[in-house]
């Protein structure tokens, strides 16, 4: 029964971090898809503009960051304030934060993203900017490399929220991931990330 699993799945998994109103981890795409529009509407990823989403195109939204450069968390100050913001030198000396559009992806793990790549879909790894899901299932992928998002290689952040980043062998394009999952797990620790949420 749907509805004796879902509420079976908040009490294992729960995720409580008001006004957020999810209360339990994503359990497919969709759930992914909702929880990232309700954390960027709160200012977790400064300056994002959706253009639209789609469930039968061949990718599934396309955005861009446009926001004032003095904007709450859009700038790298510790692992304890801003952790997902750039470093000024991505951000840049402009007074304006701007980027160019990207292609997104939602996947519920980041799993399905390289089983996709690697079947007959036609979505091209290159063609993809960032992919937003909730976390992983394996710890590896092979042919790829998934590396976290650390002071050591903050300058590779391109976009607010960026988590890890995604390589191919061979290939010189890298895709943009947020592992909301990370992102939760920041916000529960009441880390400084967007506009009034402070460590307590």
């Amino acid at each position: 029964d749907w509805t004796f699993n879902v509420r079976e799945h908040a009490k294992r998994s729960p995720i409580h971090a008001p006004p957020v109103c999810y209360i339990s981890e994503p359990l497919t795409e969709q759930d992914v898809i909702g929880l990232f529009h309700q954390l960027s509407a709160l200012g977790v990823f400064p300056g994002i503009e959706v253009f639209a989403t789609s469930q039968t195109a061949t990718y599934d939204c396309l955005v861009r960051f446009n926001c004032p450069a003095t904007s709450p968390g859009l700038t790298y100050v510790s692992v304890d304030d801003s952790p997902l913001g750039l470093s000024p030198f991505v951000r840049g000396e402009k007074l304006n934060y701007s980027t160019t559009v990207f292609t997104l992806e939602f996947k519920n793990n980041l799993d399905g993203l390289i089983d996709e790549l690697g079947g007959d879909s036609k979505k091209s790894f290159r063609a993809i900017d960032v992919c937003v899901c909730w976390g992983t299932v394996s710890p590896r992928f092979a042919g790829y490399l998934l590396t976290e998002i650390t002071e050591a290689n903050l300058d590779q952040r391109a976009v607010p929220g960026t988590t890890h980043l995604l390589e191919r062998d061979g290939d010189v394009h890298v895709v943009q991931v947020i592992m909301l999952k990370t992102v939760m797990d920041l916000i529960n620790k009441q880390v400084v990330i967007f506009r009034g949420v402070a460590k307590g």
